[in-house]
Formats: structure tokens, sequence, C-alpha cells
């Protein structure tokens, strides 16, 4: 019985990491001039690392807003250990840092450390 459920976790955590994915694009080093030469919509993006104990409490949150406002703004995700020079670029100094900008009305707003998920939801509308 423990592996059944053991197993069902498993497929659970991945299906859901699947479904995360399609919401949020990675960006990097290589890829990030051209999105912000001309982005479309509002962008948030969050500078994170895999060692992070902060960010691994944050990503589920951060995810699931992106799912539930995909189309009012473009969701990213960078890992400042493998994009360090749009890292340095953005003035990061700690993960997670979530930089929120709407590039028609110039609001920018910076969330840093682990906040609730009402609280991001909050910030994002406010941006939007």
């Amino acid at each position: 019985m423990k592996k059944f459920i053991l197993a069902a976790f498993v497929a659970l955590i991945s299906m859901t990491a699947c479904a995360q994915d399609n919401h949020v694009k990675t960006l990097g080093d290589n890829n990030y001039q051209t999105l912000l030469d001309n982005p479309q919509k509002p962008l948030v993006i969050d500078f994170s690392a895999t060692w992070c104990g902060p960010c691994k409490m944050f990503s589920p949150v951060y995810h699931e807003v992106a799912a539930e406002m995909a189309g009012k703004a473009d969701f990213y995700k960078v890992d400042v250990d493998e994009s360090p020079q749009l890292a340095a670029g953005m003035r990061i100094q700690a993960v997670p840092t979530i930089i929120l900008i709407n590039p028609k009305t110039e609001k920018v707003d910076v969330v840093q450390g682990v906040v609730s998920k009402e609280e991001f939801v909050k910030r994002v509308k406010a941006i939007l």
C-alpha cells in the first residue's frame, strides 16, 4: 500500500510540474534581450536558484498564479546560477526576487523573499 501511495504521489508531482511548465518560460543569458526589447504583455520574472530553500517554498505559488493569470502577463523563471549575466544586469542580490514590469504603463515592482499567494496576486494585479 505504501508503494502505491508513493507512486501516486510521484505521478501527481510529475503531472503538476508538466502543467506548470506550460505557463512559466525559462529566461536566460542567451534569450532575454529579445524579450526585454519588445515585451507584448506585463512581465513577471522570478529570479531564483535550485539550492535556495525559500525559492523552493515559493515556486508552487509562483506556478499556480502563472496558471491562473495566463494571458494577462508573461511569467518567466531565471536560475541565477545558470544566467549570472542576466542576474547581474538586473542587480539581483538575493533570491527569490520577482520583478514585475508593465512596459505600457511603466509600472515596476520588486518582490523579495517569500510572500503569500494573496499578496503575490495583489502585486501582480497592481502592475496590470
